[in-house]
């Protein structure tokens, strides 16, 4: 897996993740003046690169679900004894 790091404006912000989604990214984060794109390897890292500039950051795999359930605390439901 691997993520464009873009640099956009507000005014280019929701059209730029538009395209990107187009482009087939499983995920996007968005910071304050950056949008990070997530893709899977085999995406085109050179046309993304062409197309939007930016930079390409390669990441481990992970199990996303199973990292995100690993950090979630037991909630109690209901009265004790009912």
């Amino acid at each position: 897996m691997f993520s464009l790091e873009v640099e956009c404006t507000d005014e280019a912000r929701e059209l730029l993740i538009a395209e990107l989604w187009d482009q087939g990214s499983t995920g996007i984060v968005e910071e304050d003046c950056l949008l990070r794109a997530f893709f899977d390897d085999d995406a085109d890292a050179a046309s993304l690169m062409a197309r939007f500039g930016g930079r390409i950051v390669q990441h481990d795999a992970r199990d996303w679900v199973a990292f995100s359930r690993s950090n979630w605390a037991p909630l109690a439901v209901g009265s004790p004894g009912k």
